[in-house]
């Protein structure tokens, strides 16, 4: 799961944790810093410790596209068949969200 941050950090941390309850799913989750304040990247790099996140800090901020490609390329590189982008503010309360949206795209067929 990609997530783009620009000084977002509080929304970032309470999305991780939502992230961090998902049954039946394993996955890594990767913080995209798009050039956020020095307090607020100071706070992603202690969220990201603490919650085993991969975080990326990008030096400057070229935009949500270029940020999100970032995470992507670094998704291909780890050879992941899958890749989720989802926002610091969205929250996954229920704790099988991600299990049962995986199911469903894994029937989609792309031509």
């Amino acid at each position: 799961v990609i997530l783009l941050n620009h000084n977002s950090a509080i929304d970032c941390r309470k999305c991780v944790s939502f992230l961090q309850r998902q049954k039946g799913v394993d996955i890594e989750i990767v913080v995209v810093d798009n050039c956020s304040s020095k307090n607020d990247l100071n706070e992603l790099q202690t969220l990201c410790k603490e919650e085993l996140c991969t975080l990326i800090e990008n030096k400057e901020n070229h935009g949500y596209n270029a940020g999100n490609n970032i995470g992507l390329r670094y998704a291909v590189k780890k050879g992941y068949k899958y890749a989720l982008i989802a926002n610091p503010d969205m929250n996954f309360r229920n704790q099988t969200t991600l299990h049962v949206s995986f199911q469903k795209w894994r029937s989609i067929k792309i031509l």
